[in-house]
């Protein structure tokens, strides 16, 4: 999650050892992709399976309804 609106190019430092540079304008307390996540695989937020990607979605994009399928209140088929 992005602390304040972020425009391309906008540099991030994430933790001591991952640096990722947002690829699209991110509004302020949106989701940015920290790695690359393929089409049908689970999106994480805060270590909670929040979603599926939708399409494939690379490092510094923008993570919303876009480009996820919400799961929050859906039971998952086993």
């Amino acid at each position: 999650m992005v602390t304040f609106p972020t425009k391309p190019g906008t540099f991030l430092v994430v933790s001591k050892n991952k640096r990722i540079t947002a690829r699209e304008e991110i509004p302020f307390a949106h989701k940015i992709a920290l790695r690359n996540i393929p089409r049908g695989k689970p999106v994480i937020k805060y270590g909670e399976r929040i979603g599926v990607a939708t399409r494939d979605i690379t490092v510094g994009e923008w993570v919303h309804i876009h480009n996820v399928a919400g799961e929050r209140g859906k039971r998952r088929k086993k």
